[in-house]
């Protein structure tokens, strides 16, 4: 979604009768399900391709360390964090009625 179009549904969201508060925690979620998301997609990604590796190799079953795959989840829960929330806060910054009137 476009910058301008995701401060539009913020400003609409805020004109409808939600909070602040309330738009920051959606904002937060929403990182939450993406990281989620890309962890689930990436382990099943990493964890199929080892095997399909080792099969062709015709080595044994890799060890896979899902403390290193929970580390880099971690890091990148921070950075879409970061890329949903920030956004999010300078948006709710902008006057509501110059937000919706800039179309």
């Amino acid at each position: 979604m476009s910058g301008s179009a995701r401060e539009r549904e913020l400003a609409l969201i805020q004109a409808a009768g939600s909070t602040q508060s309330a738009v920051i925690l959606t904002a937060i979620w929403e990182a939450v399900i993406y990281t989620v998301t890309a962890a689930i997609l990436g382990t099943a990604a990493t964890v199929i391709g080892g095997v399909i590796i080792a099969a062709k190799l015709g080595l044994s079953f890799p060890v896979i360390s899902f403390s290193t795959l929970a580390l880099i989840a971690a890091g990148g829960f921070i950075l879409i964090l970061a890329a949903t929330v920030a956004p999010t806060i300078a948006a709710l910054r902008r006057e509501i009625t110059r937000t919706l009137a800039g179309e």
